[in-house]
């Protein structure tokens, strides 16, 4: 950046970056460019953070077959955190799909309903905390500011200045 005089009646008579010369009542457009891959992964989280939120409580199928979900994990934190007692379940069968591996989306509803007083939607809910959405991340995103043709684009630590003359 280069420095510039200027004189306006809000600032007077002062030094001034050339870069908020060009800012000065400008609203930049933003863009936040990356993969399809990554936006379908940030809308997912998004969608899964709305859903569960216990404001709305959305049954969201591809939410609970999300890459964070682990069911079995799940169980234990349902079991540790009291959301239902282990010691009531009597049926053979469901003491099986307690213990056992790998629970499917199906026999953990089924736990949950039969043993609580919670729905699916209600027991994978924010409230409960047995569901942690991971932040989202990306690697080889970009950020770009265009204020009125001049382009700034961020990727990491790399800044690329673009102008476009004729617009």
């Amino acid at each position: 950046l280069g420095s510039a005089f200027a004189r306006d009646g809000f600032f007077g008579d002062i030094r001034r970056a050339q870069l908020f010369e060009k800012t000065d009542f400008v609203v930049p457009k933003i863009n936040i460019n990356f993969s399809n891959e990554d936006y379908n992964k940030y809308f997912l989280k998004y969608e899964c953070e709305h859903d569960t939120n216990n404001k709305y409580l959305i049954r969201n199928e591809a939410c609970y077959k999300a890459p964070w979900i682990d069911l079995d994990k799940i169980m234990e934190k349902a079991i540790s955190k009291n959301i239902f007692d282990k010691s009531d379940v009597r049926d053979g069968n469901d003491l099986n799909i307690i213990n056992k591996s790998n629970i499917t989306l199906s026999e953990f509803e089924h736990i949950i309903t039969t043993y609580s007083n919670h729905t699916l939607e209600q027991a994978l809910s924010s409230t409960f905390g047995l569901v942690k959405i991971p932040d989202f991340e990306v690697d080889d995103a970009s950020l770009s500011f265009d204020i009125n043709g001049y382009i700034l684009i961020l990727m990491k630590y790399i800044y690329i200045y673009i102008y476009i003359i004729n617009r």
